[in-house]
């Protein structure tokens, strides 16, 4: 990287970083590109040359939010022999969780949320689903998982929940959650009938 392009990195961090508090304050939606600008001591132009538009600016920190929350994970998956497997699956719902509720709180401030959600998914799905296939490979030879499991199912379960979880968001910002995260987990891996892995079923 020569001086030019370690400067120009510099300014976009600076832009990015001073986006991020204001998307912390809930003040982004009504901030203007000018006023960031001058927050970052930068000028207009750059923001408009780096980003292209406002919400281009809010997609690249969330961009980098969940590029850097999937390097925690898979530090905590290469940790393995140190951590269990139920407490590393629990650690990490945990953590997306509290994850999930940030960005859906970021996204609100989009000028046109429903693009930026369907963005933010399909990054999801390009960046996370090959982790969360590991993950579940390691649950499946350690006999935490169901046999054979296919791949596709994994993504429509895991779609699912998705939708399962940002229900959970919009009810927990009400004061009125129906269930705890604890209890939200638990029934994403065990459901209501809990741990039928040693259960006998009758075929009829």
């Amino acid at each position: 990287m020569n001086g030019f392009e370690r400067r120009t990195e510099q300014k976009k961090q600076l832009i990015l970083a001073v986006t991020k508090e204001k998307l912390n304050q809930d003040r982004f939606h009504t901030e203007t590109i000018k006023e960031i600008a001058k927050e970052a001591k930068v000028s207009q132009v750059s923001i408009y040359n780096y980003f292209g538009s406002k919400d281009e600016l809010l997609f690249e920190v969330i961009a980098e939010m969940m590029k850097e929350q999937l390097k925690r994970y898979e530090h905590l998956l290469e940790d393995q022999m140190q951590i269990p497997y139920p407490k590393l699956m629990y650690t990490i719902m945990i953590e997306e969780m509290k994850f999930v509720k940030i960005i859906n709180d970021y996204m609100k401030q989009s000028a046109d949320f429903m693009a930026m959600q369907e963005r933010v998914e399909c990054f999801l799905d390009m960046k996370f689903i090959p982790f969360l296939l590991k993950l579940i490979q390691r649950g499946i030879e350690e006999q935490y998982m169901v046999e054979g499991l296919r791949e596709d199912e994994l993504l429509f379960y895991f779609h699912m929940y998705q939708k399962a979880m940002n229900q959970f968001q919009k009810t927990d910002c009400s004061n009125h959650a129906v269930i705890s995260e604890e209890r939200f987990i638990q029934f994403f891996f065990k459901g209501l009938m809990g741990d039928m892995r040693n259960a006998k079923i009758e075929k009829r």
